[in-house]
């Protein structure tokens, strides 16, 4: 392989060594069968197809996409390299009126100037359309920069953008209150990137509409991108504040659901305590009474609390809507709360009857 390319760049430069040499006999060989104002005349009709061409691009329309900008600045590098090679026809036919000048002959000289007239026509043109083409591909390059240049900043806000659709996705099911809260400091955190985002974009659209040569119409496809950019950048700032709100109101049933849960089950936990003691040390008639009213009221007291386990369960079930992945052991740890004062309240109901009947056969 090394060989086969040492051999390749040997060729290539014999090649290029022989060009201006080739070229050189070439247009020789061409002058000889182009007389001078049949030169001119084809340079002449050549320059008005480039002015044409171009003026057309400019009266028709503008470049619509960084494409159609590539597209046109290739085509004016390409007249100007063809204008570069043509510079000898230029050279042999500005030659030619020197040639013709040292010729006195009196019936040459009208040929003499209507040839020179010719001659300062093609040269002024020429001078022209050279001019006219810098200008255009310096313009084109120019534009062409600022394209790319935007184009890049285009693509680095659009990653961004879907990268935080894509990590919004993820933080829509929270696993626990503290994943709750790790989750309302990631929305913080987008929200403040968001800002800085933004500005970004609004300085990319207002330097986009404004060039250093005045007001420049913004091309159709980079006004596209960047109407998109807004739209994503409202639509995660909508997915941020719509996860703000749900993930607050999950803090706030969280809040209640740690707040019922630990009430309920103190209650079961003092339910026994009472219980217990309310048995009598002594068996009286006063301390049997004693006993009947305390577990009375506890069990007046364990009707009218089934409410708290009714918005416990209230609270449960919005959790397991909103937070599906800890369901499981929310209702398990609920159901053993629960278990554990059925078996109060119906420990409560036996020891209470038992009292009871004591009271009667007293």
């Amino acid at each position: 392989l090394r060989a086969s390319l040492a051999q390749f760049e040997q060729k290539w430069t014999m090649l290029i060594t022989q060009l201006p040499d080739i070229q050189e006999k070439l247009h020789q060989l061409q002058m000889e069968k182009l007389p001078s104002r049949k030169a001119i005349t084809e340079m002449i009709s050549w320059m008005n197809n480039v002015e044409h061409q171009t003026s057309d691009e400019d009266s028709v329309h503008s470049p619509s996409s960084a494409s159609q900008v590539k597209h046109l600045l290739q085509k004016h590098k390409e007249f100007r390299m063809e204008m570069d090679y043509k510079q000898w026809i230029v050279d042999f036919v500005n030659q030619s009126l020197l040639q013709l000048s040292t010729c006195d002959v009196e019936s040459k000289r009208y040929e003499r100037t209507e040839f020179a007239e010719h001659l300062g026509e093609m040269n002024r043109q020429w001078h022209r359309v050279h001019g006219m083409l810098n200008r255009k591909i310096q313009h084109l390059e120019q534009l062409l920069e600022s394209i790319t240049e935007s184009e890049n900043k285009i693509q680095i806000l659009n990653n961004w953008l879907e990268a935080q659709e894509e990590r919004l996705k993820t933080l829509q099911k929270p696993e626990s209150v503290i994943s709750v809260q790790k989750l309302l400091l990631d929305c913080q955190d987008i929200e403040n990137q968001l800002a800085i985002k933004s500005k970004a974009l609004d300085e990319l659209k207002q330097s986009f509409l404004t060039l250093e040569s005045g007001a420049v119409p913004l091309l159709e496809d980079t006004a596209s991108r960047i109407d998109e950019l807004f739209q994503k950048r409202s639509s995660v700032l909508t997915q941020v504040n719509q996860l703000k709100t749900s993930m607050q109101s999950v803090l706030q049933e969280w809040k209640i659901y740690d707040q019922l849960y630990d009430e309920v089950n103190m209650m079961t936990i003092r339910f026994w305590y009472c219980m217990e003691h309310s048995k009598p040390v002594v068996l009286s008639l006063e301390t049997l009474r004693c006993q009947v009213e305390n577990l009375q009221s506890l069990q007046d007291e364990a009707e009218s609390s089934e409410g708290s386990w009714e918005k416990l369960q209230e609270v449960i079930g919005k959790l397991k809507g909103l937070c599906p992945s800890v369901a499981e052991i929310i209702e398990e740890k609920c159901q053993n709360t629960h278990k554990r004062w059925t078996q109060v309240n119906q420990a409560i109901a036996d020891q209470l009857q038992k009292a009871q009947s004591l009271l009667q056969l007293w």
